[in-house]
């Protein structure tokens, strides 16, 4: 609780308040004081609703502004004064204003060509978009419109071919761009051992040096050798070898400056292309989970599949209507011939044209015909005399109902003989 009590937050809280409070103060010792500045504050807030009614913002901002103006009508100008203006400041204003004049290079849409537009409503839009965003519409810009959704897959499919393209080729690129940076990786690492054996070196041939000098001195003033040819010889040699060491070390830094600046190169390519490999990843993602495939050639497979079958309901459909005209035209024709039960041939076609099959069908009448009687005589003696056998057993059975099961029976067979 201390800890949010003293946080910087709470802490600028307070001080805003007590400055808020101190003005307050202020004010009604003023309007005390000197009643001319009670009346000058009350013009300031009238003057203040005013502005705000006619000012060109938010209508919950005016509202709010009005209501807090009319409730504190002494210095609640004062503070919209103070506290109510949205405007930017003047820095901010400048560098707006340079951002602007950048960009208006690239617009390709002057102010004169939006009065060469002919719809009264577009150019209305285009001049609104204008001067309350400060950005202009751009000509050539380019939209496909499609009045059916299945259109768009004949342009969809070759488009979402070529991302995938796109897609396999950004990933060669980064392949090749990380393989570049693995061999400069490894070049980086083996300047730094060449720089580390020079260093080496030098300490090695500084050290030989010295032990030369110091046995030239020995045998100079010890043995009173002369030992010219030995200084000279061993100067020129140190000297040799650690210019040698040090043009060597300068190749191996200005080597290492060079693959650093091209790490840091391909670093940057490498963050530009992966960039735009999210961008396409997200952009197959999306198209992917929207038309549930896993490729594109998978959705043209699919398209091509709902062409096919949309075509075969086209031409069921179409056949469909044929075929109920001519069994119209059939049936006209047979009633017209006076054809008893014209219906009956609808389905039975080929009979009227072919005597053959006539024959066969009258001859499947005749076999269903006799197969049907066959089963009449059966159920007339068989079953009709099993039910006359269980009625009479009935009768003896329940001698005070003879009457009434008699009167079914008869019933019975006067309907159904």
């Amino acid at each position: 609780m201390l800890k949010k009590l003293l946080s910087r937050t709470a802490i600028t809280a307070v001080i805003i308040l007590v400055q808020i409070v101190w003005i307050v103060a202020l004010l009604l010792r003023l309007s005390d004081a000197l009643p001319v500045m009670n009346y000058v504050l009350r013009i300031l807030s009238l003057v203040a609703v005013l502005h705000v009614i006619k000012n060109d913002m938010d209508p919950s901002y005016k509202v709010s502004w009005v209501l807090f103006i009319a409730l504190l009508p002494l210095f609640g100008g004062l503070m919209y004064v103070l506290f109510g203006n949205k405007r930017p400041t003047r820095f901010i204003r400048d560098k707006l204003n340079v951002q602007l004049e950048e960009t208006q290079r690239y617009y390709t849409l002057r102010s004169s060509d939006v009065e060469e537009i002919d719809d009264d409503g577009a150019r209305g839009l285009f001049k609104y978009l204008e001067s309350y965003s400060g950005y202009r519409a751009c000509r050539d810009t380019k939209t496909e419109y499609f009045p059916v959704g299945e259109d768009m897959f004949a342009r969809l499919i070759p488009e979402l071919e070529k991302a995938e393209e796109y897609q396999n080729l950004i990933k060669r690129d980064l392949r090749r761009l990380d393989s570049e940076r693995q061999a400069y990786g490894f070049r980086k690492i083996e300047l730094r051992h060449l720089m580390k054996d020079t260093r080496s070196m030098t300490i090695v041939c500084a050290t030989a040096v010295i032990f030369c000098l110091l046995l030239l001195l020995i045998l100079q003033y010890a043995f009173s050798f002369d030992v010219k040819i030995g200084y000279l010889a061993a100067g020129g040699i140190g000297a040799l070898a650690i210019t040698a060491i040090f043009l060597k070390y300068n190749d191996a830094v200005r080597e290492l400056s060079q693959v650093e600046s091209g790490i840091g190169r391909l670093i940057r390519l490498q963050n530009t292309v992966k960039i735009r490999y999210v961008n396409n990843t997200h952009l197959l993602d999306y198209l992917y989970m929207k038309y549930n495939v896993k490729s594109a050639q998978e959705l043209g497979r699919d398209y091509k599949q709902y062409l096919e079958e949309k075509d075969e309901r086209h031409n069921y459909k179409r056949a469909e209507i044929e075929l109920d005209s001519t069994q119209q035209e059939l049936l006209h024709i047979l009633r017209r011939y006076q054809v008893k039960d014209p219906m009956i041939w609808l389905y039975q076609t080929q009979a009227l044209l072919d005597k053959k099959e006539m024959i066969e069908i009258r001859h499947n009448l005749i076999i269903r015909r006799q197969s049907l009687r066959r089963r009449m005589d059966y159920n007339k003696e068989v079953v009709a005399g099993k039910a006359k056998a269980e009625v009479k057993d009935l009768v003896e059975n329940y001698p005070k109902y003879a009457k009434e099961i008699l009167g079914i029976v008869a019933e019975y067979d006067k309907d159904f003989t």
